[in-house]
């Protein structure tokens, strides 16, 4: 799956940096992280599940947050004093930038999900093998 996501990276007319936001991978990585530790039971396999699980949530919160927060600069600008047919390229090209963003958390909640559920089916595998 790993594979797949840096294919499509590689294949994209983009710079490898239009894929990466730091603010959006730590949001995801602190939200995931504190889902992964608040169980009670630290056993590493329901840790990394959780860690997994709690990635693809908050990736779904972060977008989310994004779209309100694109809704509300834009809801804004319109109650300014500038007339709305001004500038309309650029606004829809920052509307675009901003979704793009916001869509990043999504993207790394799942795959960061999609990594520790290899690891856990790995370690499950492993486990079997050596039974």
């Amino acid at each position: 799956m790993g594979g797949i996501i840096i294919w499509a990276v590689s294949m994209s007319p983009f710079s490898l940096m239009s894929f990466i936001d730091a603010q959006a991978i730590g949001f995801v990585l602190i939200g995931a992280t504190g889902y992964a530790l608040a169980g009670n039971r630290l056993r590493i396999l329901i840790v990394a599940k959780n860690f997994g699980d709690g990635a693809a949530y908050f990736g779904w919160i972060g977008l989310l947050i994004g779209l309100s927060l694109i809704a509300h600069n834009f809801a804004a600008e319109m109650n300014s004093e500038t007339l709305p047919s001004q500038n309309v390229a650029m606004d829809i090209e920052r509307l675009f930038r901003s979704l793009a963003v916001a869509l990043l958390t999504v993207l790394y909640g799942y795959t960061l999900k999609v990594i520790s559920f290899a690891l856990v089916e790995d370690d499950i595998n492993v486990n079997n093998q050596a039974a």
